[in-house]
């Protein structure tokens, strides 16, 4: 794959993801005890291993195999990525709501999810004490939104 259509892909897949597909680096451990050779290997493996993911995931989009992701290909991935991050928000909301009237208590919210509780005020944007399904999705939006304008810099 060409590095234009490699750099287009990772383009498509931040746009696509909201962010949530960068790969993480890891540090391969080398036999050699030299610090700067072991960062050298873990940088090549990491590059290994971004190129292995870039790779996968164009063919994740590029469904009919003909090397280019078109419109209804990504549109496609689109439709299916958000129709399964709904789900897993509902189910996810659903097992966090104890009292099952539609809505997060501080309470709530502290048992089920660390990092909202942290951000609970944050996320109650009309700050009546509780969090909504919308809420929690609005604000899952403007924080993917906010990684990828920082990622397309």
């Amino acid at each position: 794959m060409k590095n234009t259509q490699k750099t287009t892909l990772a383009a498509l897949i931040a746009i696509a993801t909201l962010g949530a597909a960068s790969t993480a680096a890891f540090a391969q451990q080398s036999s050699n005890t030299d610090p700067a050779s072991n960062d050298q290997a873990a940088k090549y493996a990491a590059q290994a291993r971004d190129e292995q993911h870039l790779d996968a995931a164009f063919k994740r989009f590029d469904t009919n195999n003909d090397g280019v992701i078109d419109r209804a290909e990504f549109k496609s991935f689109l439709e299916k990525y958000t129709q399964r991050q709904r789900a897993h928000l509902d189910e996810e909301f659903a097992a966090a709501d104890k009292n099952k009237d539609g809505r997060l208590s501080r309470a709530e919210a502290r048992a089920a999810n660390s990092e909202l509780s942290k951000h609970f005020d944050d996320v109650d944007t009309n700050h009546d004490g509780f969090i909504t399904r919308e809420e929690i999705s609005n604000a899952m939006l403007s924080a993917q939104n906010r990684r990828l304008e920082e990622n397309m810099k």
